[in-house]
């Protein structure tokens, strides 16, 4: 089946707007003139009110960063921090979320755990991929001295990978003011999604996920000339691909999982994007036998509307399937 939406059309700033994680219009505008990603089309500039901004980002001012910035090369020097934990076990159980960005490119990386205990294992799997994508090693990581990064197995660990760790001073957030901050925007847009199409709290950790997705297409800071992503893959991004959280689509379910008169698709909500930063999107279906489904499996409704009824609001009504960031939500 093939997605309703065409490859060359035009949509309003407010369908952009949800599609970017709630960027603000001025972003969009700044992004379409200076040709940061390709894909993105947009009419005419219209007034609108987004009720999920004002409930996701409404918030008292807090300390000015004090990060100075270096002159790196992308992952060279990142920036660590823990989110957490949060009132609501995402769908995999997970409490916390820990977030890596490079601070040369802006680049984030975010993980999600049970417990603090798995900071280490997180960032074995980070310098990984780092190493993998930029085919850099890692040369300093800034912290803050929390437990989870001031104990004795993770300074061996760097000692041994010869990564300098450069802890904050005592009682100052602000001096982690780049990683601090990143986790902030990252809840920030990721509760404006669940609560733009009123989804369960339980899906936090999917929001997350989606908003650091999409920020590392997003240009960082007014005087750079290109987006996280390009500086750390060496080529521009498309959002043609791109879709609003929580949007209602339509999975093909192939002839030999169903019967004569039953329906050819089954409907699902749409939760995010791929882990591995292709652009492949999916959504998941309801059989633990059925594989994942690639985008020509997957028809949206053009208006990426949400449907009438109201979502379980209980993890325990939520089908999890191989990965907690692949789900359906369906009504027991």
């Amino acid at each position: 089946m093939s997605a309703m939406l065409t490859e060359r059309e035009t949509h309003s700033f407010e369908l952009w707007h949800q599609r970017l994680g709630h960027i603000s219009v001025e972003k969009i505008k700044t992004v379409m003139q200076r040709k940061f990603v390709d894909g993105l089309r947009a009419t005419a500039e219209e007034k609108f009110f987004c009720e999920g901004c004002v409930f996701g980002s409404m918030t008292r001012k807090l300390h000015k960063e004090v990060t100075e910035r270096r002159q790196s090369v992308p992952g060279e020097i990142i920036h660590a921090d823990v989110c957490g934990p949060f009132i609501h076990p995402s769908v995999g159980g997970n409490r916390y979320f820990i977030c890596f960005k490079d601070e040369s490119s802006g680049y984030r990386k975010v993980y999600f755990m049970k417990t603090k205990d798995e900071v280490l294992r997180c960032l074995k799997i980070a310098l990984t991929e780092i190493k993998q994508e930029t085919g850099r090693d890692v040369q300093r990581i800034r912290t803050n001295r929390g437990t989870e990064f001031a104990n004795r197995e993770l300074d061996n660990f760097l000692t041994e990978k010869k990564i300098v760790h450069e802890k904050t001073p005592p009682y100052t957030p602000q001096c982690n003011g780049m990683a601090e901050r990143e986790n902030r925007t990252l809840v920030e847009k990721a509760r404006a999604m669940l609560h733009t199409r009123n989804l369960p709290r339980c899906l936090w950790a999917e929001a997350v996920h989606t908003a650091a997705y999409l920020l590392k297409r997003i240009p960082n800071r007014k005087e750079i000339t290109k987006t996280p992503y390009e500086e750390w893959f060496g080529r521009r991004p498309t959002v043609e691909h791109l879709r609003i959280f929580g949007c209602d689509a339509y999975v093909h379910i192939p002839d030999q999982h169903r019967r004569k008169f039953d329906p050819k698709a089954r409907k699902v909500i749409f939760v995010g994007y791929g882990p591995n930063g292709e652009e492949d999107s999916w959504v998941q279906t309801a059989d633990k036998d059925e594989d994942d489904f690639l985008e020509d499996d997957i028809t949206y409704d053009k208006t990426e509307k949400r449907g009438p009824g109201r979502p379980p609001r209980s993890k325990n009504k939520i089908k999890v399937i191989s990965n907690p960031l692949k789900i359906e939500l369906r009504s027991k």
